[in-house]
């Protein structure tokens, strides 16, 4: 049987244009003229620019030697062009015979770089930017392809070319033709006039989604695809190409920035935050398919991750970003220390902590708090304690200012200073408000938490200054907390924000009751200070306080003793105050 018998009328048409070279290219063919019933009209009525295809006697003799030419549909620039190449592709897939010829020829008889770009160029498809090509060629390469040694090698160093030089990929799958020739000058009664070319296209049709694009977005598409069938390699071979996986210039492509800043060359994710969204799966399946082997490129993405998270503005690329980011961060927590570049010279250890400088990745996540999390609050707040989390207590110092008086005050700074800057003025301010609240007094609690299990597992005096420290934050924080709540511009619903501020006395209680203490006198003192200056809904507020401890006065209330502790006194005041009965 021959492929034109066995196929219908479209496929015999498009046969043709994708397996031999000497018809007419999808390029220069109508609608009308992709979809014609006979295969001989297009071949006849576009006779004057290339010759009909030759036909064999034998049957089972298909022209695959010109598949490759199929690489250049596939990376088309009209997405109309590489669905209707994706369709053909899989309706040939469909027919036993060529099937198996496509097969032996990609495993046999094909040179490697005809193996590399036609293998190349499918896997691009199968992730093509477009869902519908993406969706028809990612069957096909499924139920069709498994990559043996040599398709396999061909395969990554196609997609490592197309990631990191798409344009010259583009170029070789797509050369510059030669001139055309000027046409033939006749004189005719003293005018010069040039000869017509018979048959020649006079109307070139101007489609939307034919229109050139530009070299800029060309790249970003390439790279988009290949950082797909990256993803894809990922989860399909069990080795890690080590040399490709840590180049600086791939993971550039997380970089939202101009230049970037950990190899001297514009960012693949410039101004393409598809790329970016791209580069951020790839990490995901990097980190989770290949654990252990990524232990060895650390010096290369810790810094690349770190230094390309805090400084992401797109809201629809750091949604993407949160899940590897956090998942990374998690499983190789010594990134923080390996982006300071830290050297493993005796002296540089035995130097002293308050001495080191800080990360640069570390004042990008300040500069990330200052921003209200680069403008994503509500994405990014419930984030920033497990981000802090993931600073081992060996490198806790990065968190500690050589320039300030103490510890954490230029974290906490920053956090305020999404406040000061008005980082949290949006259209969903109250919603943006609560996480900022929440976010902070976790952190709160949770850096204490770990200074004072330092403190234990070096066995310290709990009674340091330390834990002196530790009060005089509580006492801060917890006043702030009260005034911006006050004055209005902390916008928290009253009673979500009583609720917060009483889970963490919690919490404090939990950790230290000397905490407690400092935090509950800082507050009473606060809410004493500006009660009767207060609007009357911030009795909601303070009943929410009382009626979540009042029960640890109820002693002194019902005058079965008398307050003896700063706590009994400020809670009766406020109780007095507010006039309300001892029930919760």
């Amino acid at each position: 049987m021959s492929l034109g018998a066995a196929l219908p009328h479209t496929s015999r048409i498009n046969s043709g244009c994708l397996l031999s070279s000497t018809l007419v290219p999808l390029e220069d063919l109508s609608d009308d003229e992709i979809l014609a019933p006979d295969a001989t009209s297009i071949s006849t009525s576009k006779s004057s620019k290339r010759m009909a295809p030759t036909t064999t006697s034998d049957d089972n003799d298909i022209p695959l030697e010109k598949m490759h030419k199929a690489s250049a549909l596939f990376v088309n620039p009209s997405r109309r062009f590489r669905l209707i190449a994706a369709s053909l592709h899989a309706s040939f897939l469909q027919i036993p015979i060529v099937h198996d010829q496509i097969i032996l020829f990609l495993r046999e008889t094909a040179s490697p770089s005809q193996a590399e770009s036609i293998i190349g160029t499918w896997c691009l498809t199968a992730h093509d930017v477009d869902r519908q090509v993406a969706a028809i060629a990612f069957k096909t390469w499924k139920d069709t392809v498994t990559l043996h040694e040599n398709l396999s090698s061909s395969l990554h160093l196609f997609v490592q070319r197309a990631i990191l030089d798409p344009s010259g990929v583009y170029t070789y799958l797509n050369p510059v033709p030669p001139p055309a020739p000027l046409a033939p000058v006749k004189r005719n009664a003293g005018k010069l006039s040039s000869v017509s070319t018979p048959g020649g296209d006079q109307t070139p049709r101007l489609k939307i989604d034919e229109q050139e694009e530009s070299k800029q977005d060309r790249r970003a598409r390439l790279r988009i695809a290949a950082l797909g069938a990256a993803r894809w390699i990922l989860g399909s071979t069990p080795t890690l190409p080590e040399d490709f996986f840590s180049n600086p210039a791939l993971w550039s492509s997380l970089n939202s920035s101009e230049i970037c800043p950990w190899v001297e060359m514009e960012s693949f994710g410039f101004g393409q935050p598809n790329v970016r969204k791209a580069a951020w799966s790839l990490l995901q399946s990097l980190v989770t398919t290949h654990k252990e082997a990524v232990r060895s490129l650390l010096p290369t993405l810790s810094t690349a991750v770190l230094r390309s998270a805090w400084m992401e503005l797109d809201t629809m690329v750091q949604a993407t970003l949160w899940q590897p980011l956090l998942v990374f961060l998690k499983q190789y927590p010594q990134s923080w220390t390996l982006d300071m570049g830290e050297n493993d010279n005796e002296e540089d250890v035995a130097e002293s902590e308050e001495s080191r400088p800080n990360s640069r990745a570390y004042q990008e996540f300040l500069r990330f708090l200052q921003l209200g999390c680069s403008g994503s609050p509500q994405q990014g707040y419930p984030t920033v304690v497990l981000i802090v989390s993931t600073i081992p207590s060996s490198g806790r110092w990065i968190m500690f200012s050589s320039t300030d008086e103490a510890p954490l005050t230029q974290f906490f700074t920053s956090f305020w200073e999404a406040i000061n800057g008005r980082a949290l003025s949006s259209l969903h301010r109250v919603a943006a408000s609560s996480a900022f609240l929440s976010s902070l007094l976790e952190c709160i609690v949770f850096l204490i938490k770990r200074m004072q299990s330092d403190n234990a597992r070096e066995e310290r005096d709990p009674s340091t200054p330390t834990n002196e420290f530790s009060e005089t934050l509580v006492k801060a924080q917890l006043s702030r907390v009260w005034d911006e709540i006050s004055n209005k511009k902390l916008r928290v619903e009253e009673r979500a924000a009583a609720r917060l501020v009483a889970r963490t006395l919690e919490s404090l209680s939990e950790v230290d009751q000397s905490l407690f203490d400092a935090a509950w006198e800082a507050l009473a003192r606060s809410i004493a200070s500006d009660y009767f200056l207060l609007p009357s809904g911030y009795n909601t507020f303070l009943q929410v306080i009382t009626a979540k401890f009042t029960s640890s006065v109820a002693h002194v209330i019902e005058g079965e003793s008398v307050p003896t502790t700063a706590f009994d006194v400020s809670m009766l005041t406020i109780l007095h105050s507010l006039y309300l009965s001892p029930t919760p």
